[in-house]
């Protein structure tokens, strides 16, 4: 790939936004930003965050703060935050790999299965974005993601490189 992803789109569950998934997905960033640019290291978080939708949403979180977070490793395939909202209820916000968010759902609706391996199918890649209400003041681990009620999917380009169709026929 040329190594420059994008945020193309995201698609909620029923009764939900494209707002409400973008905004969740920036709680559960671990990139932060400086003014207009995000600081971190996540290639798919630093494209949320630069997308239109992502500045759109951004200007919504000025009163959300950042309880915790259970950081993402390669074998859960995922990230979780604690965040405390401006009405002060407190979210455990969960995002990662779709297989390994999904498996975390209490509910997961057919229309999203199908726009998973539709997105799987077209080549993008895709972020799973779920939550559940947290109480009490406890230390949160990955023991506590589950129950998550689903938002939506996080949909991303990272487009191959000009030469790549040439490179796989000369491998062929």
């Amino acid at each position: 790939t040329d190594g420059h992803v994008h945020f193309m789109r995201g698609l909620p569950v029923a009764g939900r936004s494209v707002a409400d998934v973008v905004r969740y997905g920036l709680m559960a960033c671990e990139t932060t930003g400086a003014g207009e640019t995000a600081v971190g290291v996540n290639a798919l978080d630093a494209a949320l965050w630069a997308s239109p939708a992502g500045a759109a949403e951004r200007r919504h979180l000025s009163g959300v703060v950042t309880l915790g977070v259970i950081p993402f490793d390669h074998e859960r395939r995922l990230v979780s935050t604690v965040v405390r909202q401006e009405d002060g209820t407190r979210t455990l916000v969960t995002k990662g790999a779709p297989e390994a968010v999904l498996q975390r759902c209490r509910d997961i609706p057919p229309a999203i299965e199908r726009d998973l391996q539709a997105e799987y199918a077209a080549g993008n890649r895709v972020i799973a974005v779920a939550v559940r209400p947290v109480d009490g003041d406890d230390v949160l681990t990955p023991a506590d993601e589950r129950d998550l009620d689903l938002i939506g999917l996080l949909v991303f380009l990272d487009p191959p490189k000009p030469g790549a169709a040439s490179a796989l026929t000369r491998l062929r």
